[in-house]
């Protein structure tokens, strides 16, 4: 099959307004709609459902394969064969959907199936069955949000992409005034994203840039939405200073209003997004939930011991992941013993080679079994000694896990080598 060089920019679904989750670069690969017209496509198809050797799979409909920018089984990236982390040996490239659909990694199979018959990873997860068209968005690059710009003529660029149909346009809005046409690079390819400058008068104080693009007639989204369900939208604004006569503000103001406008994007992201997954139907219903084990549960049988086997340490902090294991099945109410580890499965249990079992939590697991025992034992049965501890032998039991896994953390934070 003829190979073909296609220039494409790729978006993240979760990539907020103004983020960094983009990329740009030249692909070469087999277009999709060849290998499917040599494999044959049955009439009842609807949709390409991508296979990654990872268990990943994204669905896409099998209209697109046709229309708008070519789909493409890309086999190299800028004149180079794929790398691992940019999905060696072959990969999915859709351009103008957005990345978690049209552009599944380490490609195993593609399998031609149809939407009543098959799912795929972010079907489960409450996102839109049929993926989204990229949204026409841009971004500031220079000046940076709360930074300092001299007074004088000042250069604002950045970039701006509408993958599907092209950018046509960048205009810049100063302070809320009248929008202006920015300069553009040359076009490229209409899935490729373009660069944008325009030099405006900085004047002592501060200043608001907004960024938006236009692509043909349609003009970007100015209401903010979240990533969920269909991308983010809206306007990029930032804000910089000017100081009167050179003098520099301090350095902590500029980082302290940073901040703040982080913190506060992020609250604002945060509160819409629950609105909007509930709007979609998501989380679905409790039908439809997987089932949580019940608080009272309890094993009839005292548990055994189990016999975990240390393996050599792959990670600066294994003890920490136990921590956090642990923790997770005391908040799931089942009963507390040594063998809980165990049962969190081989990821709970494969932990750094100096972690061994001490005899505090030998001695909680005996006292536990004999307090199981006493209390099966008849009514004549003698009663404990008195002067021991009024705690349970499962809090007891609890506490002696937790106690090891925390100091087995800090001493391998203070002796592991592949610490950073």
């Amino acid at each position: 099959m003829e190979l073909v060089e296609v220039d494409a920019t790729l978006v993240c679904v979760h990539n907020p307004v103004g983020g960094d989750r983009i990329s740009s670069a030249r692909w070469l690969g087999v277009p999709l709609g060849a290998l499917l017209g040599t494999a044959g496509v049955r009439p009842e198809s609807d949709q390409v459902l991508t296979h990654s050797v990872t268990g990943f799979t994204a669905g896409l409909p099998l209209e697109m394969v046709g229309e708008g920018p070519t789909p493409l089984v890309a086999l190299g990236m800028n004149d180079e064969p794929l790398t691992i982390r940019n999905g060696f040996p072959a990969r999915l490239l859709t351009p103008g959907i957005w990345g978690a659909d049209a552009s599944t990694k380490c490609l195993a199979t593609i399998e031609l199936t149809t939407w009543a018959n098959a799912t795929d990873y972010w079907d489960a997860r409450g996102w839109p069955r049929v993926p989204g068209a990229v949204k026409p968005g841009s971004r500031i690059d220079v000046p940076a949000d709360r930074s300092t710009v001299a007074s004088g003529p000042a250069i604002a660029a950045g970039i701006a992409w509408a993958p599907r149909r092209g950018v046509s346009g960048v205009e810049v809005a100063i302070d809320g005034g009248p929008w202006q046409s920015a300069r553009l690079s040359p076009h490229i390819a209409p899935t490729l994203w373009r660069q944008w400058a325009l030099t405006w008068q900085a004047e002592p104080g501060e200043h608001q840039l907004q960024v938006r693009t236009l692509s043909g007639d349609e003009v970007q989204e100015e209401n903010p939405a979240p990533p969920y369900p269909q991308g983010s939208s809206g306007y990029h604004t930032i804000r910089a200073q000017v100081p009167d006569n050179g003098a520099q503000p301090p350095r902590w103001r500029p980082r302290l209003a940073h901040t703040r406008a982080d913190l506060t994007g992020r609250l604002r992201l945060a509160a819409n997004a629950p609105p909007a997954w509930r709007r979609h139907g998501y989380p679905p219903p409790t039908g439809l939930r997987r089932p949580v084990a019940s608080r009272t549960a309890r094993p009839a049988t005292a548990p055994t011991e189990p016999a975990l086997t240390p393996t050599a340490c792959s990670n600066p902090t294994p003890c920490q992941r136990h921590l956090i294991h642990y923790r997770d099945h005391l908040k799931g109410g089942s009963d507390v013993h040594a063998s809980s580890i165990a049962s969190r499965g081989p990821r709970a249990s494969s932990r750094c080679g100096s972690c061994r079992r001490p005899a505090g939590i030998r001695q909680a697991l005996r006292r536990q079994q004999r307090h199981r025992r006493r209390t099966q034992q008849p009514a004549d049965h003698p009663p404990a000694r008195s002067g021991r501890s009024n705690t349970p032998p499962s809090r007891r039991l609890q506490r002696a896990v937790l106690h090891h896994l925390r100091s087995r953390r800090d001493a391998h934070r203070r002796t592991c080598p592949h610490r950073g």
